[in-house]
């Protein structure tokens, strides 16, 4: 059995065998040819999931090249990634949403402090992540372009 690990900067190919397993990691530049060379028939390869918007763009491109049906899913944003979401060719993303799960938790902890204020009226507040693909991207398309998601 093999599987493909995709990080934000780099690519880690392991093959299980009986005895060992070995990682064999490669530089951005070079790592998406030559780690899904590792793999021999990439008909075999049904999905490719990436930390990362580049690797993500990076992985579809090759794929495509390569004729491969595999579907490439990865997280957060990047202008590159936005059309391949509206065209289909990268099946969603992960949105984070930086902001609700950063900064206001911050500004929720804040404002219990200052002045024992509770964002939600004391219920959850949902704060994601969320999937987004080419049914809801234009949703977001907005708040994406201003670096807000």
């Amino acid at each position: 059995m093999r599987r493909l690990y995709c990080c934000a900067d780099q690519l880690f190919c392991v093959k299980y065998s009986s005895s060992c397993v070995r990682p064999v990691e490669l530089h951005f530049t070079a790592l998406v040819v030559h780690g899904l060379s590792n793999f021999g028939d990439q008909r075999s390869i049904d999905a490719v999931v990436t930390l990362g918007p580049a690797l993500g763009v990076a992985v579809q491109r090759q794929l495509e090249q390569t004729g491969s049906t595999a579907k490439v899913v990865t997280y957060a944003f990047n202008n590159d990634l936005i059309p391949l979401l509206q065209n289909g060719k990268v099946a969603f993303t992960i949105d984070q949403q930086p902001y609700l799960q950063g900064y206001l938790s911050i500004d929720s902890l804040w404002l219990y402090h200052k002045n024992k204020s509770v964002i939600g009226a004391q219920q959850s507040v949902p704060t994601g992540p969320v999937v987004i693909d080419q049914s809801n991207i234009g949703n977001i398309l907005d708040a994406v372009k201003a670096g807000l998601r």
